[in-house]
């Protein structure tokens, strides 16, 4: 890689002293001078005429709520306007620049800024040229564009989704625990910023968690899978439908005051709750003082509300199986030992594998400790709106899960089933042509790979027994060198 010295110190190498790191100069890369262009660029595309335009309909409403909450008239969380962070990052730049259309944005565009260089943090794993051509992408991309000039909470979600990422990415190829509290930072703020998280963190541990069982119990894929097939019919077959009138509220017999059915339920379960939308109105969020209540009133009011959900037979079915697999696989792959005494993520550590092997690492040393701890820091801060709510420390979670749920049987937008594939090929055609055209190719590989396994393995002497190291030999055999 070209470089440009520069006249000032850098950083020390390991053998420097004090006197030669001073000496030399610092130098700086061409590539990262390509990125630095692409910075200023995407600051002009960001920022140019950024308040000339007026605001969106759902614009409006966050930038009123950021002043609401600028202004010292308070904070409570509302799933219905998704999480607080946006909010809270709005009041902020009121603070400091004003209040007007341009400052309303402004979050919105930084971010939009920043997600534009987030593909120099996996520059080592993707290749530099293919990083600068995805940075080059994010700039150019017009849903990108559009969608970090506008205040809402995608940006912020997209921004946290590529660090979370990039944590995980640099975290495998390094084992420096700052990318675990980096990536528990971006999650936590993900996660008080938009429900989508929830779809976000599904789609990436899913097959994170398939790989690691693939690699250390194989049985464990089977029953992962099946867990996540009983959750779908759990709560979107088994139980019954109920007649909802247009605003998606139960009707109800006006004798009995039951709800009335459109679909019986698979044995005889009534509708879950959350098919009322009036119920997902009622439980999206609490204030500690709601109705002159005490906090512990409104605790154990909001709590017997949960329980018109949580007391469904299929909750209660789900949540046994869920405990009954997870508790399966934990014994299995963690307590129950071989005839050598080891158990089977011994085994997979002791055979090199690297899945086994990190995850070995995150609980014997304990990494996992200061990024909960950081994820949970943010949760509550945010949730509690800095512990002037304390109810947000529940309905956070149950309040976000239970309204969106609700809305998913609302359908408030009602597009047709094709409607963002036709919307990927009107605005991103390149994204689909070059996406389609790497599935290829990781295809074509994978295939090259699988022959030359398959020859490797009726070569003669591909059965030779390899000689196992030790457990902690293999730790510290795979674990790469600091950065």
């Amino acid at each position: 890689m070209s470089t440009i010295d520069l006249s000032q110190p850098g950083l020390r190498g390991d053998n420097d002293t004090p006197a030669t790191a001073a000496s030399r100069p610092w130098s700086i890369t061409v590539e990262q001078l390509a990125y630095f262009g692409l910075g200023l660029l995407s600051l002009v595309a960001h920022f140019w005429m950024l308040g000339d335009r007026a605001l969106h309909h759902d614009e409006t409403l966050h930038a009123a709520y950021s002043w609401f909450l600028y202004v010292g008239r308070g904070y409570i969380h509302d799933p219905l306007l998704h999480g607080p962070l946006l909010y809270y990052i709005g009041a902020v730049i009121y603070f400091l620049f004003g209040d007007n259309d341009t400052t309303a944005r402004l979050g919105a565009a930084l971010a939009g800024t920043a997600l534009t260089l987030t593909p120099y943090l996996l520059r080592r794993e993707l290749g530099r040229p293919a990083a600068l051509i995805a940075a080059v992408y994010l700039l150019i991309s017009p849903v990108a564009l559009y969608v970090g000039r506008f205040i809402r909470h995608d940006i912020y979600s997209v921004l946290c989704e590529i660090l979370v990422i990039a944590a995980v990415v640099r975290y495998h190829s390094t084992r420096a625990p700052r990318w675990l509290a980096i990536g528990a930072a971006a999650l936590g703020f993900m996660a008080v910023n938009q429900e989508t998280s929830y779809l976000f963190t599904l789609i990436i541990a899913v097959p994170l968690i398939a790989i690691f069982f693939w690699k250390v119990w194989k049985p464990g894929v089977a029953l992962f899978f099946g867990l996540g097939l009983a959750a779908v019919l759990l709560a979107f077959v088994l139980p019954a439908e109920a007649q909802v009138d247009g605003g998606h509220n139960v009707q109800r017999d006006p004798q009995t005051g039951e709800v009335l059915i459109a679909k019986p339920g698979f044995f005889g379960w009534p509708p879950l709750a959350t098919e009322d939308n009036g119920y997902a109105l009622r439980i999206r969020n609490r204030a500690d003082n709601d109705g002159g209540r005490s906090l512990l009133e409104n605790l154990g009011l909001y709590l017997s509300e949960l329980g018109q959900f949580f007391g469904h037979p299929a909750v209660l079915t789900g949540m046994v199986l869920a405990l009954a697999t997870i508790g399966t696989m934990a014994w299995a792959v963690g307590m129950r030992r071989n005839s050598s005494g080891e158990t089977a993520l011994e085994q997979a550590v002791a055979r090199g594998d690297r899945a086994a092997i990190i995850v070995q690492e995150i609980l014997a040393e304990r990494r996992w400790i200061a990024p909960l701890l950081v994820f949970l820091t943010i949760y509550a801060l945010f949730f509690t709106a800095f512990f002037s709510n304390l109810l947000g420390l529940i309905t956070g979670t149950s309040g976000s899960l239970l309204y969106w749920l609700a809305q998913h049987n609302v359908e408030r937008g009602g597009q047709p089933p094709h409607y963002y594939l036709v919307q990927l090929i009107v605005y991103e055609p390149l994204l689909l042509i070059f996406g389609s055209l790497a599935l290829i190719f990781l295809g074509v590989d994978y295939m090259r790979n699988a022959k030359l396994g398959m020859q490797h393995a009726e070569s003669p002497g591909s059965e030779l027994e390899i000689q196992k190291p030790p457990l902690k030999q293999s730790i510290h055999r795979l674990r790469p060198a600091p950065e």
